[in-house]
């Protein structure tokens, strides 16, 4: 059909904020997806990109946050663009952590 379909569009993107937390926390903290979302706003039939990052400042915030709480939760937005800039699909993370408890 010409396109990428979205189950795909959505695998580029799953565990990309996932790993990148745990390589910043550490593994002390468990990182998984609590909720995801979804939006595929036009057929991907090109190549596209994402850019993911997490601000320093949002970083600094919830190491301070685990300081004082074993868990929280994070929510990140992620697209998918072509060269253009034009936005094929949008995805919503919402991301549990939970600091592991020594056995």
């Amino acid at each position: 059909m010409g396109i990428t379909w979205g189950g795909s569009l959505y695998a580029a993107l799953d565990p990309i904020y996932g790993v990148m937390l745990y390589k910043l926390l550490g593994q002390q903290f468990r990182v998984i997806d609590s909720e995801a979302k979804i939006r595929f706003l036009k057929p991907g039939r090109e190549t596209l990109y994402a850019h993911f990052h997490i601000p320093k400042e949002n970083v600094y915030a919830l190491k301070q946050r685990l300081i004082t709480c074993d868990k929280t939760q994070l929510h990140l937005q992620v697209s998918l663009k072509n060269k253009q800039g034009i936005i094929h699909a949008t995805c919503d993370k919402h991301i549990h952590i939970n600091r592991l408890t020594m056995k």
